[in-house]
């Protein structure tokens, strides 16, 4: 959201994570199955002198038959910066139809 900086949002959104598949125990625990990322996390790092970043966390329910490495980069490489630079989340939500956000939440970071 605040990429470069809060008032200078030329980058932003950057995506840092995209991952598909998982599931929920009894007890609610998620644990991650085998299914590829989309985009591999990279964690918070705003340049110096920017002011703290928001972070957000999103948990979307998958369509039935989602099938996640679709988007996945090929051989299960890192998703270049620049495909995360400005990313459309409306947009990728539509294409892969997913459903509502079931659980959020957030950080901020400097």
């Amino acid at each position: 959201m605040d990429a470069p900086f809060p008032s200078f949002r030329l980058l932003g959104p950057i995506l840092h994570w995209v991952q598909p598949g998982f599931q929920s125990n009894s007890a609610g625990t998620l644990t991650a199955g085998s299914t590829p990322f989309v985009a591999n996390y990279i964690g918070p790092a705003p340049p110096p002198f920017s002011g703290p970043h928001r972070y957000a966390f999103l948990l979307y329910r998958e369509p039935e038959g989602f099938d996640g490495s679709r988007y996945a980069p090929p051989d299960g490489q890192p998703l270049p910066n620049t495909q995360r630079m400005r990313y459309d989340l409306d947009a990728f939500e539509q294409e892969a139809k997913l459903g509502p956000i079931v659980a959020c939440n957030y950080f901020t970071s400097n």
